[in-house]
């Protein structure tokens, strides 16, 4: 009998051991699943971005080529738009 008591004293913290381990663990995946995250979301947005900023140069070159087909092209286009916002909302006032 006091041979298993002398026994059990020695593993009394073992268990402490092995908890603040399992701990440290999830600490430590947490972590690293929100800098996951993070890095995630900053290319997420970096990638908005771009596109958006190659969508706006693409629309600067068509207006560039516009200009540099004549005055009658740039004109007409922009009748068209005109015309298309009249038949939708209506000559202006």
């Amino acid at each position: 009998m006091s041979d298993n008591r002398r026994d059990r004293r020695h593993e009394g913290g073992f268990a402490l051991i092995l908890a603040i381990l399992a701990l440290m663990l999830l600490t430590f995946l947490g972590l690293t699943l929100a800098t996951t995250t993070s890095t995630e979301l900053r290319i997420a947005t970096n990638y908005r971005w771009n596109t958006q900023a190659l969508y706006n140069a693409g629309g600067g070159d068509r207006g560039r080529e516009a200009d540099a087909a004549g005055p009658e092209l740039a004109a007409g286009a922009a009748g068209q738009a005109i015309a298309g916002l009249n038949s939708v909302h209506g000559p202006a006032p």
